[in-house]
C-alpha cells in the first residue's frame, strides 16, 4: 500500500503525498545508528506500518526512485539477513516454489553479497573485542568475569553456541538481551563495559556501511 502510494505520488509530483508516505518508511531504515539498532532490537506489537522482512528489496527500489540515497545503507543491510532465495524473488513453501513481485538486480545481488562478506567479516571483530577483556571497575570475584568472558568467546566458534541463531553478518543486534551477560557469570560492570564497546564498533561500522555495499556517499 505505502510502495503503491509513494510510485503513484511520485509520478504525479504530488509533493505532501509523497513526504507523508516516505515518512511511514523513514523510521524503518533510520539515518542514525542508534534508531536503526533500536529498530532491529525491539519488538512493536501494534507497529504503524506492516514490514515483511523482504520489503527491504523494495525499498531499494523506492529509494532510488524518489532520489532518497539515505535508505540505501539499512535497506542493503537488511537484505543481507535474508536467505538467497528470497533476494531471487524466488521462495520456497513446502515442496514449491513461489514467486516474489520483486528480487534484487544482478548488480545489487551483487551488492548484497559483497556487504555480507564483508560484515561477517567484521562481527567476529566487534563481539571478540567487545568481550576481550574485564571491565576497569569489575566488581566480580577475582578471575571470575576474566573466566566466564573466556566461555563466551570460546562458545561462539560452537555451531549451538550462544550466537548461533545469529545471522553472520548481523553486527547491529544486540549480543545482550538485558539477561545473558548476568546469567553468563558476569558482573554488572562487566556487562555494561561490553555494551559500551559493542555500540562503540557499531557507531563506527554505521559511517562506512555505504562503503561496504560499494554505495556512493
Amino acid at each position: 500500500m505505502i510502495s503503491s502510494l509513494i510510485r503513484l505520488a511520485h509520478k504525479y509530483q504530488i509533493a505532501r503525498v509523497l513526504t507523508e508516505a516516505v515518512g511511514y518508511i523513514k523510521p524503518l531504515y533510520p539515518e542514525d545508528v542508534h534508531q536503526f539498532i533500536e529498530v532491529l532490537n525491539s519488538y512493536d506489537p501494534e507497529p504503524p506500518l506492516r514490514h515483511a522482512p523482504a520489503d527491504c528489496i523494495e525499498v531499494i527500489e523506492l529509494a532510488r526512485l524518489i532520489g532518497d540515497p539515505s535508505l540505501l545503507p539499512p535497506a542493503f543491510y537488511r537484505c543481507c539477513q535474508l536467505p538467497p532465495s528470497l533476494l531471487l524473488g524466488r521462495p520456497k513453501t513446502g515442496s514449491e516454489v513461489q514467486s516474489l513481485p520483486r528480487r534484487l538486480s544482478d548488480e545489487d545481488l551483487e551488492r548484497c553479497m559483497l556487504g555480507e562478506r564483508r560484515l561477517a567479516h567484521v562481527v567476529v571483530h566487534v563481539r571478540r573485542d567487545a568481550l576481550k577483556d574485564p571491565a576497569i571497575n569489575c566488581t566480580g570475584a577475582e578471575g571470575a568475569c576474566q573466566g566466564a568472558l573466556d566461555y563466551i568467546i570460546s562458545d561462539m566458534d560452537e555451531p549451538q553456541g550462544l550466537f548461533a541463531t545469529m545471522p553472520l553478518c548481523s553486527v547491529f543486534t544486540r549480543m545482550d538481551d538485558d539477561t545473558i551477560w548476568s546469567d553468563m557469570g558476569l558482573c554488572t560492570e562487566c556487562g555494561h563495559a561490553i555494551n559500551a564497546k559493542e555500540l562503540e564498533a557499531q557507531e563506527r561500522i554505521w559511517d562506512f556501511l555505504p562503503t561496504y555495499f560499494s554505495l556512493k556517499t
